[in-house]
């Protein structure tokens, strides 16, 4: 949620910021424009990243993880089934609990 507050605020800033500095710079209407509007494509292009991470692997990590602790709420154990490090890691782990 940081990620995205801060690339939200990015969208707003950054093309103020672009147009200033290439009025100051010296450049006119039409060149502050474009600059301004790059910065609006790179700051959404950010957004956009940092949603698709966020849904693709940020929240099923964290499913994974609460879900793994449920049978905490009702006082038993959890069970360690190894670390995984890598696909092969995981099969065994995998086979092993189903």
């Amino acid at each position: 949620m940081t990620d995205f507050g801060v690339s939200l605020g990015r969208l707003f800033v950054d093309p103020y910021k672009a147009y200033n500095r290439a009025v100051a710079s010296g450049g006119h209407g039409s060149s502050a424009a474009a600059a301004a509007t790059h910065a609006v494509g790179s700051s959404a292009g950010s957004m956009t990243g940092v949603l698709t991470k966020g849904m693709l692997v940020d929240m099923p990590l964290a499913l994974a993880e609460g879900m793994k602790n449920v049978p905490k709420l009702y006082g038993d154990e959890v069970p360690d089934h190894g670390k995984v490090t890598d696909w092969q890691s995981g099969g065994k782990v995998a086979a092993k609990v189903g």
